[in-house]
């Protein structure tokens, strides 16, 4: 994300709006990865409820921690960009206290604009879901060359929870540790896999991403990426 936001500030001259375009980034393809998810464990209760298999905890637990996730961030985005329930909550008085400084001012000036692109931030959503359900997707396919006989929609609730946790903050660098941790979790403990095997498909929840995203190397390597040269300079090079 510090790269991301280093390159497109060369580009829009403004750290403030490369910061938050990097964030909301992160947090629409957090929401689409927690939409997957949901979706994949309700599909999967509802097939298992048809099938008289009866209720798996698991899988229902991963559904009501994410339903419970997504309500709280609608409420928290519908509080911050309604004029009326800013000032309701008091959050409209304490971004212009004095003491507030004026960076955050200026980062909540740039993130509430987007109050009028609701169409382009579905847009951006409606990318992210397709881009996030590649990695799901080829999970089961690792999974399915592991030995791992398991329904997609297996895949499609669990995977997300697993990277969820592992691009949180608090986590330890690229997930070390917790994201295999989660996957022995799903699919040893509560599933048919075992340890060897959960922990080859969570090498390729790391290393597929790092493969296609290679494919930025080209963009890098073009050096399109860098500052932009000021007129006359680029007149003086052509000479």
């Amino acid at each position: 994300d510090l790269v991301k936001i280093i390159y497109a500030a060369r580009h829009t001259g403004s750290k403030t709006k490369s910061f938050i375009t990097v964030v909301l980034d992160r947090v629409i393809g957090l929401v689409a990865l927690m939409v997957i998810a949901v979706t994949a464990a309700g599909a999967q209760l509802l097939l298992n409820h048809h099938a008289g298999k009866g209720v798996d905890p698991t899988l229902l637990r991963v559904f009501l921690l994410i339903v419970a996730g997504l309500v709280a961030l609608a409420l928290g985005a519908l509080v911050y960009f309604s004029h009326r329930l800013r000032r309701a909550t008091g959050l409209a008085r304490l971004l212009a206290h004095p003491r507030v400084p004026e960076v955050v001012r200026h980062i909540d000036e740039v993130l509430h604009a987007y109050r009028h692109h609701a169409p382009l931030l579905a847009w951006a959503f409606l990318i992210s879901l397709i881009s996030q359900f590649t990695l799901p997707l080829s999970a089961s396919l690792a999974g399915a060359a592991f030995g791992m006989n398991l329904p997609l929609t297996y895949y499609l609730a669990y995977v997300p929870v697993a990277v969820l946790a592992a691009s949180l903050p608090i986590s330890p660098p690229q997930g070390f540790g917790l994201l295999d941790w989660i996957i022995v979790h799903f699919f040893v403990e509560r599933g048919p896999a075992t340890t060897s095997q959960a922990i080859a498909l969570a090498q390729a929840i790391r290393f597929l991403p790092i493969l296609w995203n290679l494919l930025g190397a080209y963009w890098v390597i073009r050096g399109a990426h860098g500052r932009k040269e000021p007129a006359g300079e680029a007149v003086a090079a052509s000479k």
